[in-house]
């Protein structure tokens, strides 16, 4: 490969001459795949199942740094004292509803925990893509 030229002499040459010169091409972003809003649901549910699997316990971490210190954003909350926690079903920090409830439950036990967590991954994997469920995710 040619070694490059002096930067004072590339001031004047366009990005695109000089890219495809260097044998660098382009594609075209507009055909790259795009993640369909049920994906990116499924993908968001593997990612806190993936998480909440390293833990011990379903105890909320502190985050951030000593002056902006707080509670990590999870699927569920802080665990109740009757053993239980609850939960929603989260894309980018924001609840995605999936019917006319308040929220979820599950026992307060990791690995109860992630068995529900992959239920509702099932759930949504067997939603139409064109559900309403999918129209709240942007």
């Amino acid at each position: 490969m040619e070694v490059l030229r002096n930067v004072d002499t590339l001031k004047n040459v366009k990005l695109t001459d000089f890219l495809t010169t260097n044998g660098i091409g382009f594609g075209d972003k507009s055909k790259s795949p795009k993640k369909t809003n049920k994906q990116k649901s499924i993908d968001s549910i593997m990612k806190e199942i993936n998480v909440i699997s390293e833990r011990s316990d379903l105890e909320l971490l502190t985050v951030g740094d000593e002056n902006k210190n707080r509670k990590e954003s999870r699927f569920h909350n802080k665990p109740k004292d009757n053993d239980t926690i609850e939960f929603n079903l989260k894309y980018k920090s924001k609840i995605v509803k999936l019917g006319d409830y308040e929220v979820l439950k599950s026992e307060n036990d990791v690995k109860i925990y992630i068995e529900t967590l992959n239920k509702l991954k099932e759930y949504v994997k067997n939603l139409e893509s064109g559900d309403d469920v999918f129209n709240q995710i942007s």
